[in-house]
């Protein structure tokens, strides 16, 4: 049997969001196996993996996947645990609750007398790489939580996070008062990782008492418990006391069990799929759920088997009407499903000759429509752009319509003389990158563009998929329910007249999709540009003339930015271009890019490729600043960054070849 592993260059760890009365329940969770220079551990996702399955079906916990997806491996790099950590300051009320685990690395240094965590592309003894306590300190102090309850399965965890004094303060502790709680897997000394395939000897221990708490277990009892056993079957001491971080009011988290049959049916309602639904029913047959088991299952499978199985143990039930008109709508249903698959015009038509009155009629004659304009659609970009004069550097074969021809060439990309003392950070070092020649769009992508790609794709946006978008009220922003590309900055549907203002509320993702369905239907590969080709193109190229923002030293005669827009988007090439007959390359609004973020330029790309990480990171590049920033944010060199998936009111894109 191979050996037990220790977590010998180890960390600490730190998470995410816990559960309590009335808030959300944020969670945050942390496991690294396969470092790029450490020792491998054998367990760390794996117990991290089956915490979240455990307090996901059995607590009132889950995993948000765009927001705060699991950091495992590769994902946990220093950067993304800081930005998660960052998230949740931002994110987390007084209402909310937190829990936090990691399990990986950790080492603790004499010098300093202080504990690190070891991130995944640290090295060893090297600190500089490391995350240090006192910043886990700063992050902890920001989370403006009801309850932060931090669990860390490393070695050297118990002298990074506990306070000595605190845990023999408290007699009695209430679950509404605020508390800061941690519980470690060891003292200052060496932890066992567990054989392979197995948990940790501390991750077992939690796992087994969270299992069998019958209803309510606070945070001191699940410590009490996991020490006690712990101590006695291995060689650590796990520790379990308030933190020395803000915030502790001698409170108490609690870990409220769902009741069983509650829990498999809120378990069921989660995953909501019919084989979900199914074991339920299994597990209940006589719940009051099971009728509603049984509809969402036939709703899921749709067929005429699945609505006849609720009409045999409910004929009369809640939803036999709706049963009843479903069995007779099966038939029409799946032809149509079959001609969406098609999505042709003869298709369509074959429809509307065997239900010349049926319910997706009127779709059918929309989509034959639509599909008889879809070369339309696209003509903008077939035909070949106006050229009042030939440029200098213009190649002789012909400019895609609505590009810009860039020839390629080596530049200064990042914080160059020009911006004087305006840099921050992520601009530096300024380094030398040699781009090839490329097209880029004379303007953003508009929303007339962006909605013929709907039209003829039917794509849904993660927008509309979301039910939101981030919108202006005039004093703030907050979250647009119902908001999509279709609407303005304050998230009302836009007139027809602003069909030339550029398309915002789209995503990385959406912006990618739109590339991918102009490429297929025009046959050239357009896609998004690089962070190196945009800077490049919006200094103005072998033409450019050193300015600060794209095509000038004053912003006003290039940008719309919070200084003339007056608080909207505002038509594509109004403004004065830059050198190459660029317009709004600095305001207006922020501009995808197809590069991962990171957060400055050591060891960026020199040959003007994407900077794309394997796996891709968890934020995109942005550029060019908007309508509602200040000229400090619409310098050309400029860097920001968002989700994928963010959807906001001063964000769109524009096309790159």
């Amino acid at each position: 049997m191979p050996s037990q592993k220790d977590k010998g260059i180890v960390t600490e760890r730190v998470g995410e969001p816990a559960a309590g009365p009335k808030g959300k329940n944020y969670l945050l969770v942390i496991g690294i196996d396969e470092y790029a220079h450490c020792p491998p551990l054998y367990n760390c996702v794996k117990d991290a993996q089956d915490l979240i399955e455990l307090l996901s079906s059995e607590y009132s916990f889950s995993i948000d996947n765009d927001e705060f997806p699991p950091l495992f491996n590769q994902q946990a790099t220093k950067e993304n645990i800081t930005d998660a950590f960052r998230r949740l300051a931002m994110n987390v009320t007084p209402e909310d609750n937190v829990l936090i685990y990691f399990s990986g690395h950790g080492e603790y240094d004499n010098v300093f007398q202080q504990g690190y965590w070891v991130p995944v592309e640290a090295e060893e003894e090297k600190i500089t790489g490391y995350l240090p306590n006192s910043d886990v300190r700063v992050f902890l102090n920001a989370i403006k939580s009801r309850h932060t309850f931090l669990m860390a399965d490393s070695c050297f965890s118990g002298a990074l996070f506990m306070d000595k004094s605190a845990g023999k303060i408290i007699s009695r502790r209430s679950e509404r008062d605020p508390s800061r709680w941690g519980l470690t897997s060891g003292r200052n000394e060496i932890v066992s990782d567990g054989e392979p395939g197995k948990n940790s000897p501390f991750a077992e221990s939690l796992l087994y008492w969270l299992r069998n708490n019958t209803g309510h277990l606070g945070v001191d009892q699940l410590c009490a418990h996991v020490k006690e056993h712990v101590e006695a079957n291995s060689n650590q001491t796990p520790i379990g006391e308030p933190l020395k971080v803000e915030g502790h009011k001698n409170g108490l988290f609690v870990f409220h069990r769902l009741p069983k049959e509650t829990n498999d049916w809120e378990r069921a309602l989660s995953l909501n799929t019919p084989e979900a639904y199914a074991q339920f029913l299994e597990m209940h047959p006589k719940s009051p759920h099971a009728e509603e088991a049984w509809w969402q299952r036939a709703l899921l499978l749709n067929s005429a088997e699945a609505y006849d199985d609720y009409l045999d143990r409910y004929p009369g039930g809640r939803f036999a009407r709706q049963a009843l008109e479903a069995l007779d709508h099966t038939e029409e249903d799946e032809f149509w499903h079959t001609v969406q698959r098609k999505d042709t015009r003869a298709a369509y038509r074959s429809y509307l000759d065997k239900y010349s009155i049926g319910r997706y009629r009127t779709v059918a004659l929309e989509r034959i429509a639509i599909l008889r304009q879809h070369t339309a659609l696209v003509e903008p970009f077939m035909k070949p752009q106006p050229e009042t004069a030939p440029r200098a550097n213009q190649p002789q074969q012909e400019t895609p319509a609505r590009m810009v021809f860039v020839k390629g060439g080596t530049f200064e990309m990042g914080c160059t003389k020009e911006q004087g003392d305006d840099c921050f950070d992520k601009e530096k070092p300024a380094h030398n990158v040699t781009v090839k020649d490329f097209h880029i769009g004379r303007t953003a992508v508009t929303v007339a563009d962006f909605k013929a790609f709907i039209e003829d794709s039917r794509y849904k946006t993660d927008a509309e998929k979301q039910g939101l978008s981030r919108i202006w009220t005039g004093s703030e922003y907050k979250d647009g329910k119902g908001v999509n590309w279709r609407c303005d900055v304050s998230g009302k549907v836009r007139p027809e007249s602003e069909s030339d203002h550029p398309v915002i509320h789209v995503s990385w993702n959406d912006a990618v999709a739109y590339c991918q369905w102009l490429a297929q239907k025009i046959g050239q590969r357009y896609r998004l540009p690089t962070e190196a080709e945009w800077e490049y193109a919006a200094r103005g190229g072998q033409e450019s003339k050193g300015y600060k923002y794209a095509g000038s030293h004053n912003l006003g005669e290039v940008a719309w930015f919070d200084g003339n827009s007056g608080g909207k988007t505002h038509p594509v090439g109004t403004k004065k271009p830059n050198e190459l007959g660029l317009y709004d390359m600095s305001g207006n609004v922020w501009e995808w890019c197809e590069d991962d973020w990171h957060g400055n330029y050591h060891g960026a790309p020199t040959d003007g490729s994407a900077w794309v990480d394997s796996p891709r990171a968890s934020r995109r590049v942005d550029r060019g600043g908007g309508w509602d920033y200040t000229a400090l944010h619409c310098r050309a060199v400029l860097r920001n960054d968002d989700t994928p998936s963010g959807c906001y009111g001063d964000l769109g894109f524009r096309l790159a070849l």
